[in-house]
């Protein structure tokens, strides 16, 4: 093919079959040195270890740029050496960094759909373009020596030139990207590097991933020096000798393979101390090289026991050392068991606790640093994660060191996502089966898997997300199993197990979850093809999702269920929650991104920089939020994956507790046991429990050293602190509850003995008990003036999450409510009835949605107690004909109390926010927290702040307001809030909320699950707010 002038675009970028030219063969990620001294001080944990290298000059820091709106309208000639880049237009931009976030342009965020025409290989007009200029010195004694230019990552497509001479080109995002610059570069004197880069390309059609639109050089540059009989490539993969059967060390087979025009190359194999383990030296045939080593005994590598070794080859030219490189590795097998269908580890089955992870930083975009990563996988770790999915990409390439250091399983994941061809010429597959799409296809896949299959703790490949399936996604997963045999390969949209060696589907129905793992074949959803595989086609393959529990705000709940579920089978291997962290975008008060920080009011989703085509705060679905706080899910979902799993119960007068490993390798030995014991005088004892350290997947019963009664909370603690975590650092626990009457009472003055109840009697408008007034007109009920108001009738309304938002299997359940004016109740009462000469008070009436006639009715009765207190005893039942699909999200009374009552205490679940479907991070026992901590900054308004399990609560401490269940359900909940569910319905953004002058009390017989239905199957029905009699009672003052 002849290759066409740089100033000819359209035959670069409108060509699927010309993706690259004059780029290097892809290699391993490491750092080339001058001596295997020099490789053996680079530390790969520390910010830059390529400044231990004399090998490696960064090209970081500020260039000169220019946005232009198309290439035809970028400035003639900015890459020759003479153009002045300080005239109009031109500025500075930092390197790495997306220009969008530096107020070049605006970002645009879509889920599915191409933000242009989708025309392939077309591209439109208007196609902004990046103009980068950077001016370099040689280090001293580069001159004459062989110099190459690195990329790490450019989105999308870019042309290179160094002294106005033309370099390169290359696409392929979230890929790296090498040039020859050796002949191009001036020694003794200044050089020029210029970079073109457009925003669209036909590589963009294969890299359609759920994320912002963002341009530019986003990852490191870098030159290297790098001799012509160094060292092209090093691989190494290490393996147990023979069966591991879960041992942690043993024998080890390591074979080292290179590519090098050295006549000889040194080998050393090293311990973490350093000390050499074997040695050797090799005689490189036809340009490469090759040596097995045989290890007595070496450490295994497993996410839970990470020990890596470190392998140093040294190019030897003439007798002398012309280049080293040093790679951590670790020695690990991965191995599918036929025909159980088990994946297996160093020979023991392992389960995913894994999440899928975006690059993201709200202030840089996929700019990620050094501490962005640091700060993701140390939370990841703390928080019982152990695998992490790439998505829909390979990451910066120093994360996979992070995931090797610490501990995470890593599905690597190529930049290939072709989502919105859907609606194109021949379908969602059409780009798969086309043969000058074929190459590029293939260079995708080939990049990732040379850059990281020296990484250990990349134990699958993925050719692609939603990708549409045909030859060369076959072709794709044949290629990285030539390059690599020893790892699985994974294809998320193969219906038909033509290419994977697992089934990885996402948002699987239950039903079919279990129908697989039961050996009864797959159905997949109708949404993917309802394609049915019989039950021999998926005998002996194991079964993971590569997506569930979608965590797009207040949620995901059913995380025990799926759980229970995993746990029950042999060929189910867990799954990824999607996903990690939310991707809000940082704004100041104006609206424009902040990449500072130091402005920040708020976080915009798709549609706030005036985008046209975008999908919304789709982009906010993750299990910490934009700026890396945990949400609640993520404690959930800590709690659902805890490597101890702690039952208990009180038995035969003890308290007893039955402890499960859950851990895949290690032992107990790291955990300590705890006890602590609150009885009904709120009294706290303590002690230490004995556990032994139990294999993974063992059992043993605990009986504690602690009295009958009261609630036993057993928590499996760190002795040791890690990377991650400090020592004593809770990592599961379990619970022991005693008959309620043990359980801590409210905190209050009873009344002398014998002292009388307040009685109704009418006063005005409405019948008045001691501090209590009842309005008989509208049935509203106050007390004090305005300690308490408890609205009329019931509540049946919550301000939607966003699972009730989205489509999903929910089935879009707001727009429901809304057409049904769930949210439009209103109540009718009958006049109160007066009992027993004002010793009780009955009001009857019903709550109904306006325009219709369906609701609940309800008797209230108003009883007086001794000492200003009241007892509310509600009972219902459903009315009317209720729409089909509809549940109320609710169930309760809807109060309010002045802010002066913020400070909550209660005996119930907490500390954090809990639903009936989102538990197992909640305990029973006594918490406090004001209402302000009780609000969860989800970034779309909604439902937040619900405890559940409630026995008391205490308002406002001493002289303040309680509420006593008595007589409550297992579920029966509170919520404190400082905004009106109305106003936090019609609010799209968290900065934009307005707190009310009184506090929202809400006090609920029943409240809706959470399920994760924003991109899901639908909530199971066990956690809706069944329709059916109710009652309950509350003692309030």
């Amino acid at each position: 093919m002849t290759t066409p002038p740089f100033d000819d675009l359209p035959a670069w970028i409108e060509n699927p079959e010309r993706f690259e030219h004059g780029r290097l063969p892809s290699r391993a990620h490491f750092v080339p040195c001058a001596t295997a001294a020099e490789a053996r001080a680079v530390d790969p944990l520390v910010e830059s270890p390529e400044a231990a290298s004399s090998r490696v000059v960064s090209l970081d820091g500020d260039w000169a740029f220019l946005l232009a709106p198309s290439p035809s309208e970028a400035p003639a000639g900015f890459e020759a050496e003479g153009f002045d880049d300080g005239g109009a237009g031109w500025g500075t931009l930092p390197v790495p960094s997306m220009w969008q976030m530096h107020g070049h342009g605006e970002p645009a965020y879509t889920n599915v759909n191409f933000p242009f025409p989708v025309i392939p290989p077309r591209v439109p007009v208007d196609n902004p373009t990046g103009c980068y200029r950077r001016r370099f010195a040689l280090p001293p004694g580069w001159a004459g020596e062989r110099v190459v230019l690195r990329f790490d990552g450019v989105d999308a497509a870019y042309h290179v030139w160094v002294n106005g001479r033309e370099v390169g080109y290359s696409q392929g995002s979230r890929n790296a990207a090498e040039f020859d610059v050796t002949a191009a570069l001036h020694a003794g004197r200044e050089n020029l590097l210029a970079v073109r880069v457009v925003q669209w390309c036909d590589g963009t059609y294969l890299e359609d991933q759920d994320q912002w639109w963002l341009s530019g050089i986003f990852r490191g540059v870098s030159l290297l020096r790098r001799p012509a009989a160094g060292l092209a490539d090093v691989t190494v993969a290490a393996e147990p000798a023979g069966p591991a059967d879960g041992r942690s060390r043993g024998p080890a087979a390591v074979m080292v393979r290179g590519v090098t025009a050295a006549h000889a190359v040194r080998l050393s194999i090293e311990g973490p101390d350093g000390t050499a383990l074997a040695t050797a030296e090799a005689t490189p045939a036809g340009g490469a090289f090759e040596h097995a080593f045989a290890l007595d005994d070496a450490a295994y590598w497993t996410a839970e026991t990470p020990r890596l070794l470190r392998l140093v080859v040294s190019a030897i030219a003439d007798g002398e050392e012309v280049e080293a490189v040093a790679i951590r590795f670790g020695v690990r097998s991965i191995l599918i068991e036929k025909p159980a269908g088990r994946l297996t580890i160093n020979g023991r089955k392992i389960m995913f606790r894994g999440v899928n992870r975006h690059e993201w930083n709200p202030h840089r975009g996929r700019a990620v640093t050094w501490s962005d990563m640091v700060a993701d996988v140390l939370l990841m770790k703390a928080t019982g994660i152990n695998a992490v999915r790439a998505s829909h990409y390979p990451p910066h390439p120093r994360f996979f060191d992070l995931c090797d250091a610490h501990g995470l399983y890593a599905i690597d994941e190529a930049d290939h996502e072709t989502h919105g061809m859907m609606p194109a010429a021949g379908g969602w597959s059409a780009l798969a089966e086309k043969p000058e799409w074929a190459a590029a296809h293939l260079d995708r896949v080939e990049r990732m898997v040379k850059r990281d299959r020296n990484h250990p703790s990349v134990v699958i490949w993925s050719i692609g997300n939603e990708f549409g399936f045909g030859r060369h996604s076959v072709a794709m997963a044949q290629r990285a199993r030539q390059l690599d045999p020893t790892r699985p390969v994974q294809a998320e949209p193969d219906r038909d197990l033509e290419a994977a060696d697992v089934m990885a589907p996402m948002y699987a129905e239950t039903e079919e979850i279990e129908r697989f793992a039961r050996g009864e074949g797959y159905r997949w959803s109708a949404y993917t093809g309802g394609v049915v595989l019989d039950a021999e086609r998926t005998r002996g393959v194991p079964f993971y999702l590569c997506e569930y529990a979608h965590a797009m705000g207040n949620g995901p709940g059913g995380l025990a269920d799926a759980w229970a579920l995993f746990r029950a089978h042999e060929n189910l291997h867990g799954g990824f929650v999607w996903e990690w962290r939310d991707h809000g975008i940082a704004i100041d008060a104006r609206g424009g991104v902040d990449p500072t920080g130091q402005r920040t009011v708020g976080y915009a989703y798709g549609g706030d920089f005036g985008e046209p085509v975008h999908d919304g705060n789709f982009v906010a679905d993750g299990l910490v939020f934009s700026d890396r706080t945990p949400s609640p899910g993520l404690v959930e979902h800590a709690a659902v994956v805890a490597p101890v799993g702690i039952d208990g119960g009180e038995r035969d007068g003890a308290h007893r507790f039955a402890v499960v490993n859950r851990q895949d390798h290690a032992d107990l030995s790291a955990f300590r046991f705890e006890w602590e014991r609150e009885d009904a005088a709120g009294e706290r004892t303590a002690g230490a429990a004995a556990v032994p350290p139990l294999l993974p997947g063992e059992r043993a019963e605990v009986a504690v050293d602690a009295e009958a009664g009261g609630v036993v909370t057993l928590r499996a603690a760190r002795r040791e602190a890690t990377a991650a975590s400090e020592a004593g650092c809770w990592v599961g626990f379990g619970q022991s509850v005693g008959a309620a009457a043990t359980w801590p009472a409210a905190d209050r003055r009873d009344p002398p003995a014998g002292a009388p109840a307040a009685r109704f009697a009418a006063e005005g408008s409405g019948l008045v008990a001691g501090p209590w007034r009842l309005d008989t007109l509208r049935g509203g009920l106050t007390l004090g003036g305005d300690r308490l108001a408890v609205s009329p009738g019931l509540n049946l309304w919550r301000a939607p999450i966003d699972n009730n938002w989205n489509g999903g299997g929910g089935g879009r359940l707001r727009e429901r409510w809304e057409t049904a004016n769930t949210r439009r109740m209103r109540t009718t009462i009958d006049p109160p009835r007066v009992l027993e000469g004002g010793a009780a008070v009955e009001l009857s009436g019903s709550t109904r949605a306006a325009s219709y006639a369906y609701g609940f009715s309800f008797v209230q009765r108003f009883v007086p107690q001794a000492g200003g207190r009241l007892r509310l005893d509600v009972s219902g039942e459903p009315v009317g004909d209720w729409p089909e699909g509809i549940t109320p999200p609710r169930l309760g009374l809807r109060c309010t109390v002045p802010l002066s009552l913020s400070g909550a205490r209660w005996f119930g679940l907490g500390p954090l926010e809990n639903y009936p479907d989102s538990r197992a991070a909640a305990w029973l026992g006594t918490h406090a927290a004001t209402a302000e901590e009780m609000d969860t900054p989800y970034l779309f308004p909604q439902d937040a702040g619900n405890r559940g399990g409630l026995r008391w609560l205490r308002l406002g401490g001493a002289g303040g307001l309680g509420v006593d269940a008595p007589e409550h359900a297992p579920d029966f909940s509170f919520s404190l809030q400082r905004y009106d569910a109305d106003h936090v319905t019609e609010t799209t953004h968290r900065h934009e909320l307005v707190a009310d002058r009184r506090l929202h009390l809400n006090l609920d017989h029943a409240v809706r699950g959470l399920g994760s239905a924003s991109c899901g199957p639908a909530m199971p029905e066990a956690y809706e707010v069944a329709l059916e009699p109710f009652s309950f009672s509350l003692i309030l003052g």
